[in-house]
């Protein structure tokens, strides 16, 4: 690419050194440089790019954008100088693969959870309509039904881009994000043009990178925030009305809100709701009227994740008729209250939930449809060195709300799990509970103390295929696991 057209995205700005006429790729990681490369160093949490410029210039960079030049940099470069290397990769990033999201209609989820639910949601019924889709998430990323493993939420600046790009020359029409509040703050989005915002709901959650619930709260506005201005554009936040954060949400869009809910007014609603083991059935009342929905789902949260995905689609061109055929055909995500449906005489599903409002919306859900005279068993655990605050919040909320918890591990890192089990347990209101460190341990533990028509719920790690432990990731899954209990103690 021309150096000079690729550097026009850039207002303020100044070269130390002889411009190269031609860059081959634009990278922000050292070990991605190739001949010919613009390396741009980004300062992160724990790791300043600008500490392995020489590594770059050895393996070719020939121009280098930093926000100083260190002491023990290399002379027989180019340095391009700017006052924020997280903004100017992210105009880079938009020039050198020309602008991809203007071409797209894209949806972005936030909110602490169901991010994954809502965005897999959309895009199956986009697909239900022969439409041509990409999807970006925790899981995976989907284009057009590839799928690319992916190791953020939300990935860094020039992956986004390129990813994009690469869904446009797909012929994909309508993609769907989920945002997370670290790419957020971190600037990963700058540049990408949302058609439409959703928030899904916000409780307590990564305060160990936010600090307070406040920043939290901050960091999922940007969002909604930077759908713009431009009224002609026809952008539209859709809001839970559900949620108190939803009013501040209001205050900092230009874009028009539509709100949705269950308990407090909105404009789309979900009344006269039936619980199921399997599935749920509710009214929709909308602006045109009412439609009565079966989804395939679990639980009054799924309830709310269904109508946020509802009004996406139908912005986005789809009619309400049709949706609600479609809709009724739509898979949970891998891991977010997922049955085990080989066990049939127990109810065994695997969840994500991670954070206080998770536990409690998962464990409310299933008291829905519960037989009272029967168990409810869950097993949680939390990550080590992450948000140590909410530990006794879950524990209590887990020892509250069901019959029997086993406290265990999430990915422990460095942490001892003694002190992650301690922590949770300290906050249990009854003597309900074990708690059992290894993992694979307490879940087989749950499910052999479970009888017929009861509830075993596994919580916290749902799709994750390992788990860490010290630096290391180790080949783990929960839905494995279970499935090895269930043969060792059938019923």
């Amino acid at each position: 690419m021309d150096t000079g057209k690729l550097l026009s995205a850039l207002k303020i700005k100044k070269v130390i050194g002889n411009l190269p006429n031609q860059i081959t790729t634009l990278v922000s990681d050292s070990r991605r440089v190739q001949r010919g490369s613009v390396f741009v160093c980004i300062k992160g949490n724990t790791v300043d790019g600008h500490e392995f410029i020489n590594k770059a210039v050895h393996k070719g960079a020939e121009l280098v954008v930093v926000e100083y030049i260190p002491k023990n940099a290399k002379k027989n470069v180019c340095y391009l100088v700017v006052p924020d290397t997280t903004i100017a990769l992210a105009h880079l990033a938009n020039k050198y693969y020309d602008y991809p999201s203007s071409k797209l209609n894209i949806i972005g989820v936030t909110g602490t959870n169901g991010k994954t639910t809502v965005t897999s949601a959309i895009n199956q019924i986009f697909r239900n309509e022969g439409l041509k889709t990409g999807l970006t998430g925790t899981i995976f990323n989907d284009i057009n039904g590839e799928i690319f493993p992916t190791l953020n939420t939300t990935s860094d600046s020039i992956t986004i881009q390129e990813t994009l790009h690469k869904m446009v020359e797909a012929g994909v029409t309508n993609v769907v994000m989920e945002v997370s509040s670290h790419g957020l703050s971190l600037g990963r989005l700058l540049g990408v043009d949302f058609q439409m915002g959703v928030f899904t709901n916000l409780t307590q959650d990564h305060l160990d990178f936010h600090g307070t619930m406040e920043n939290y709260k901050h960091a999922k506005s940007l969002l909604f925030s930077q759908l713009g201005q431009d009224i002609q554009r026809g952008k539209v936040a859709i809001l839970n009305a559900d949620d108190p954060a939803t009013d501040y949400y209001k205050t900092v869009t230009g874009a028009s809100v539509i709100t949705y809910g269950i308990d407090n007014e909105a404009d789309y609603k979900a009344k006269d709701i039936i619980y199921y083991g399997d599935k749920t059935e509710f009214t929709l009342v909308h602006p045109s009227g009412e439609e009565r929905l079966e989804i395939p789902f679990v639980g009054k949260f799924n309830v709310s994740n269904m109508l946020a995905a509802i009004i996406s689609v139908f912005e986005s061109g789809i009619e309400i008729q049709s949706i609600a055929k479609s809709i009724q055909t739509v898979q949970p995500a891998n891991g977010r209250m997922e049955r085990i449906l080989e066990d049939e005489k127990r109810y065994i599903f695997i969840d994500y939930a991670h954070t206080p409002d998770g536990v409690e919306k998962v464990l409310d859900s299933v008291k829905l449809f519960a037989n009272p005279q029967k168990k409810i068993f869950f097993v949680i655990g939390t990550g080590g060195n992450r948000d140590k605050l909410k530990r006794p919040i879950m524990g209590k909320l887990a020892s509250d709300k069901a019959d029997f918890v086993v406290f265990t591990t999430d990915n422990p890192r460095f942490e001892p799990w003694e002190e992650i089990l301690e922590q949770m347990a300290a906050g249990a209101i009854k003597d309900n509970y074990e708690c059992i460190g290894d993992r694979e341990q307490a879940i087989c533990r749950a499910i052999e103390l479970a009888l017929e028509g009861d509830i075993v719920v596994i919580a916290g790690k749902g799709h994750e295929e390992y788990q860490i432990i010290g630096d290391r990731k180790y080949p783990f899954n929960d839905k494995e696991i279970a499935l090895k209990a269930i043969k060792k103690f059938p019923l």
